[in-house]
This record gives C-alpha cells, structure tokens and sequence, in this order.
C-alpha cells in the first residue's frame, strides 16, 4: 500500500497541475513534504533562469513559464520522488556561464548541455552536485576548461565532452572521480595532453579518445586502469605511440590511429593505403569522399566491400554504383598491384585518365553501364 500511494504522489508531483498538488498537500502530510522539496527545487530552477541575466539565454531557450515541468514542452526537466532528476538545456547559444544556482539541485543526477555554442566555464558550485550521476556536455565548443570542482562530484559514472572542441586539459581533480565508468572525449580537438591523475579513475571501463588530433601523448597512468576495457584512439593523428604500459594490458580493447596501426603492414600495402587515401582526397568533385567516406583506412569503405589487399598491395578497387564521379584521378596510376577495377554504374565518368596505362598488372577493368564514358584513353590502345 504504502509504494502504490508513493507512486500515485510522484505521479502527480511529475505530472499534477499546482491547484490539485495545493489540494493534495492540505490533506496528506507526507505528500506535502514531497511537494516541499519539489516547490524547492522548482524556486531553484527558477532562480537559475532568472540569474542569467546577462545574456537571457535560459528564459529564451525555456520560455517564462512559472511551471519548470513545462519548459521546452516537458522536455527540459524531469521529476521523480518528489525532485528534480534531470535538467537538459539545449541550444542555449547565448549563455556564457552556467549560473552558480545549479549546485542547489541536490537531488540532480542527469545534467545535459547540448550545443551550448558560447559556454565558456562552469561554476565551481557544480561540485555540490552529490546526486549527479550523468554530466553530458554535446558540442560546447567554447568550453576550455573544467573546474577543479569537477573532481568533487563522487557519484558521477558518465562524463561525456563530446565535441568539445576547445577544450585544452583535464585538471588534475579528475582522479576524484571514485565512480566514473565512461569517460567520451570524442572530437576534442584542442585537448593535447590527459593528466597523470586519469589513472585513479580505478572503475573507469570505457575511455574514447576518437578525434582528439591534437593529443601526442598518452601518460602511462592510462596502464593503471585495470577495469578499463575499451581505450578508443581512432583519429588521434598526432600520437606517437603506444605506451607500453597500455599495449601490455591484458583485456584492453584498444582502437588504434590509423597511422600506428598501419606499422606492422608491408610498405608496399601502407604506400597502396596513402595513394588510396590520395585518390578520394584528390577528387576536387567530392564524389569519391562522398562514396567511400571518411574513414582513414580503405580496409573499412563501404563496409569493407570496396578494397581487396594481398600482401603484395591493394588488388582489387570497387567503385560500383558512384554515380556522381565525372573524372578518376590520376592517382589510380599509383596502384601498382591493382588487378580488378570495377567501374561499373560509373554514369557520369566521361573519360579515364592517362595514369591507367601505369597498371601493368590490371587483368580486368569493368566498365558496363558507363553511359556517359566517349573513349579509353590512348595508352589502352592496341
């Protein structure tokens, strides 16, 4: 009895309007403590929107409701057990600095700042934060640095900086944190170094590096991690190696940058690789990029079914169905173990270049359905 009737008080505290919460807490003791912690929370809330007054950014992403449930039409917070569990504030472009309010929401524990464009710092009240489990910032591209407050927040398991593209350092406070299992540092392109502390996050399991370009170092700390099993390096361009701490780890699932990967390969199949890469890169039209994506190792284009390799090199090159490539470059030439280079569907190529007569070991070049395709170039002749 007693969980039905608390489930029926958060369901109203959730979801209630004020006049029937008013009427419910006259009658119910305990359900007017419910509502005095909410009521708490939502003056909170309301303070925090009203504080930022320098840029208004908050009232004009939530609107001026008095009702915090109803701001971004529901979407913004979440109630539960008579408190606010979740904040989500999203494109707040203008807002700055986060106001100093937030650490009065003691019972938060999902915070999520999405494509807060001009957020620059968070308050060091952050800290107070004893409930936050979950503090994802998405694409909050002028956030250069946490505070050391950040290492106070001892329940937190998740902390995502997704894209935070001018994000230079972690402080040292990081290795606080007792809890964290997932640390995502995707896309923070300025970050160019991880603290030494990172190797007391003893029950870290999930640490994903992809794109931080500018690291070109991991501390050796990182093999100290012994929960950790997933270490994601893929896009780190700038790093030197591997410390062996890290590539002695048993049980670590480690994705590495390309350009580290590629060492244990023949030369001749890492030079395929550059000409590959060289090729879509080399298509002023964008088609080639367009057709085998982004991805730094041609092993993985289109799912793997566009590059066949031997030991020898690259062997095989499908380029089915690009319909918009008008013009091969003349890297292809470059190929030198090519066998197999399938154009079929190629509508739009209107010749092949010159360099196609560099490939002495191509047996076979498919070309059925190039409609558009006037002549083979003359070192194809007799």
């Amino acid at each position: 009895v007693a969980d039905v009737k608390k489930s029926i008080l958060n369901h109203v505290v959730s979801g209630g309007t004020a006049e029937r919460i008013d009427a419910l807490a006259s009658k119910d003791s305990a359900f007017a403590d419910i509502t005095e912690s909410a009521r708490a929370d939502f003056a909170t809330l309301r303070k925090l929107r009203d504080d930022d007054d320098t840029s208004g950014a908050i009232k004009e992403s939530v609107g001026e409701d008095e009702d915090p449930r109803m701001w971004r039409e529901g979407r913004s917070v979440t109630v539960a057990d008579g408190r606010v569990t979740m904040l989500v504030l999203y494109e707040c472009t203008k807002l700055t600095a986060l106001p100093a309010t937030i650490g009065e929401l003691k019972a938060l524990a999902t915070l999520k700042l999405g494509k807060c464009s001009s957020l620059a710092v968070l308050p060091d009240t952050i800290g107070e934060l004893g409930a936050l489990t979950k503090l994802h910032l998405y694409k909050c591209t002028s956030l250069a640095a946490l505070p050391d407050a950040i290492g106070e927040l001892k329940a937190l398991k998740s902390l995502e900086l997704f894209t935070c593209s001018s994000l230079v350092a972690l402080p040292e406070s990081i290795g606080g944190l007792d809890a964290l299992t997932e640390l995502d540092l995707q896309g923070c392109s300025s970050l160019v170094a991880l603290p030494d502390a990172i190797g007391e996050l003893g029950a870290l399991t999930k640490l994903d590096l992809r794109g931080c370009s500018n690291l070109a170092a991991l501390p050796d700390a990182i093999g100290e991690l012994k929960a950790l099993t997933q270490l994601n390096l893929n896009g780190c361009s700038s790093l030197e190696k591997l410390p062996d701490a890290v590539a002695a780890r048993e049980g670590l699932n480690v994705t590495l940058p390309f350009h580290l990967m590629i060492l244990d390969l023949p030369a001749s199949l890492r030079e395929d690789f550059v000409t590959l890469r060289k090729l879509r890169d080399d298509d002023a039209s964008g088609a080639l990029r367009k057709f085998f994506g982004d991805d730094e190792d041609p092993r993985g284009w289109k799912r793997g079914n566009a590059v066949t390799v031997s030991v020898d090199g690259v062997t095989e090159l499908s380029l089915i169905g690009c319909s918009s490539l008008t013009a091969l470059p003349a890297a292809i030439g470059e190929l030198k173990a090519l066998t197999i280079l399938n154009l079929i569907g190629c509508s739009s190529l209107v010749a092949l270049p010159d360099a196609i007569g560099k490939l002495a070991a191509l047996t076979m070049l498919e070309l059925r359905d190039c409609s558009s395709l006037t002549y083979p170039p003359k070192e194809m002749h007799g």
